[in-house]
């Protein structure tokens, strides 16, 4: 058997006396009113008495549901905290893997694979800055064929992206920007992330993903971990050219 809140019988047991103690009165009203004064009366007072009693069980209702959804706060928080700190330590392992890339094209193509899985990219590119120049060239793929065209920083939303130097996520993505094709047909992704490696205040990289899913808010948090150990080696490698 159930426990009954305690709550629940009290509220029960007061809408039952306010029923009896109306039905009194109007026994005791009954021998100098009317039949029916003593109904209007009667009813008057029950429906008095079940809108209080409304309003009591409304106010339970709305207590409970600020409670549940106080509670399910402290949930959705407590996951983006245990996302944050899942991503703090594989952008560890991250960088503690990429100096072993002993070329630009090796290392150009390790990060990109490793966040393109990371954020269930469905494409991606990556671009390397011209040694002494201002020209990005398109240095690995991911799910695409061909090279993509290189472009200039300021120019496009590339470009844009690698004069701010800030991380940029796009979920507008211009008709016909990107295309996946597949057995099924073709179908563009809506989101668009555009991630710049800065050393030194300049981007000397870029990498592009795009992804049918949004992108999660702790990728601000990974990208400042990785950031500037993995510019410093992209910078290496561009003067050893």
């Amino acid at each position: 058997m159930q426990n009954i809140p305690v709550r629940k019988i009290l509220s029960a047991i007061l809408f039952i006396l306010i029923i009896v103690f109306t039905y009194l009165i109007f026994i005791k009203l009954g021998v100098q009113k009317s039949d029916n004064d003593i109904i209007v009366l009667f009813g008057g007072l029950v429906f008095s008495s079940m809108f209080l009693f409304s309003i009591v069980f409304t106010r339970r209702v709305i207590v409970k549901t600020i409670y549940e959804e106080r509670e399910n706060l402290k949930q959705n928080e407590n996951i983006e905290k245990e996302k944050e700190k899942i991503s703090f330590k594989e952008s560890l392992n991250i960088v503690k893997e990429y100096d072993k890339q002993k070329d630009l094209k090796e290392l150009s193509e390790f990060i990109l694979k490793k966040l393109a899985h990371k954020f269930n990219a469905v494409q991606g590119t990556l671009y390397v800055r011209e040694k002494g120049g201002d020209t990005f060239i398109n240095t690995a793929n991911y799910a695409l064929y061909g090279n993509k065209k290189s472009f200039k920083e300021g120019e496009g939303i590339n470009g844009q992206v690698a004069t701010n130097k800030k991380l940029k996520i796009i979920t507008d993505i211009p008709e016909g920007y990107i295309s996946v094709v597949s057995g099924l047909g073709a179908a563009s992704p809506n989101n668009l992330l555009v991630m710049p490696f800065v050393f030194n205040n300049k981007t000397i990289a870029l990498l592009e993903l795009a992804s049918f899913e949004e992108f999660p808010n702790y990728i601000f948090d990974f990208y400042s971990h990785i950031n500037n150990n993995i510019s410093k080696h992209f910078n290496k490698l561009i003067n050893e050219q």
